[in-house]
């Protein structure tokens, strides 16, 4: 099991990370990046996508905080860099505020 599980009481969640993964820019930059991986039909889902942007967060937990993320389907081995800008981060923590405040 490569799994990386999460714990965040920092962001109230938790999760595991398929892998996490070293990745080099075009200018060389060296990044660590968390990479979800989905067996399903690819659909670039905003629920997909919003599951890396918390990966991305909760990572910031023990390493430096990842500025994106990456999202892997292997049935049509397509895959994309998924950005976790400071909207879609605040967007998401508004989110899960509103769904603890249902429990």
């Amino acid at each position: 099991d490569i799994e990386e599980n999460f714990w965040s009481p920092r962001l109230g969640i938790k999760g595991k990370i398929d892998l996490t993964v070293e990745t080099v820019g075009v200018k060389g930059e060296r990044r660590v990046q968390p990479l979800e991986i989905k067996t399903g039909k690819p659909s670039y889902s905003s629920s997909h996508m919003g599951q890396v942007m918390l990966y991305c967060m909760m990572s910031g937990d023990r390493r430096e905080q990842a500025k994106s993320g990456l999202l892997l389907y292997l049935r049509s081995s397509g895959m994309c860099e998924v950005p976790a800008g400071i909207h879609e981060q605040r967007g998401l923590v508004q989110l899960r505020n509103e769904l603890v405040a249902w429990l």
